[in-house]
């Protein structure tokens, strides 16, 4: 099946009217891209057709180089849990300009992974410096890639902890038992309140008192001063 552009716009004449800046750009793209085919539709073969497409990209591709240098040294990663896809961005960029015999080199790409990422990670590429320099090893950019997505995971998972422990009303502290409320020697607001459902006594192991106020304690306090009677 042939392949063909769609022919240029025509005005009668005096209605051609004016157009407007993205208007103008856009007829004059398409007026290269119209010339662009025309040439090429002059050759009978396929390798007519394909040297001036290769002459073509050849022209603007340092151009493309530049251009996607320029992109991994702005990109940023400004949001704690879109490191991995960033990460996945700076290794598609930089491979791309591989493939173009372009290649970057590990000690730039190095300083453009933790720059580009939160303060959090600023920390990972000196450390890693340093270890490299004591091994007396060449520090990677692999090495610093899978140091920052082990960084990221783990913070990751540490937050998904707190937000589960959140959940149970459970702050990790001694002053709480199964995930129970505040206990009596805890000196928070609802440690005397025997009121609160939440609370488990440590005496008795039941639910809605503390061992201050437990009546298995009560009774032995009383036998006690029984006897001393």
């Amino acid at each position: 099946m042939a392949w063909k552009l769609p022919p240029l716009p025509t005005f009668k004449e005096g209605e051609q009217g004016s157009l407007d800046d993205d208007e103008e750009e856009k007829l004059e793209k398409l007026e290269k891209q119209w010339d662009d085919y025309q040439t090429m539709k002059n050759h009978k073969t396929v390798k007519g057709v394909w040297d001036p497409l290769c002459r073509k990209f050849e022209e603007e591709e340092p151009i493309v180089k530049v251009d996607v240098r320029k992109q991994m040294y702005v990109l940023k990663c400004e949001d704690k849990l879109e490191v991995e896809s960033h990460i996945e961005k700076l290794m598609s960029l930089k491979e791309w300009l591989s493939s173009t015999n372009d290649k970057l080199d590990d000690s730039k790409y190095i300083t453009i992974i933790p720059g580009s990422l939160l303060n959090s990670y600023h920390s990972i590429g000196q450390s890693l410096s340093a270890a490299a320099w004591k091994n007396g090893k060449p520090l990677t950019a692999q090495m610093v890639i899978d140091a920052v997505l082990h960084e990221y995971h783990c913070q990751d998972n540490e937050k998904k902890q707190e937000l589960a422990l959140a959940a149970k009303g459970y702050c990790g502290n001694s002053c709480h038992k199964n995930g129970g409320g505040l206990s009596s020697n805890s000196g928070g607001k609802g440690g005397n309140n025997s009121k609160s459902s939440g609370l488990e006594c440590w005496k008795c192991g039941k639910i809605g008192h503390v061992k201050a106020e437990c009546h298995l304690k009560k009774k032995k306090k009383r036998v006690k001063t029984r006897i001393q009677k």
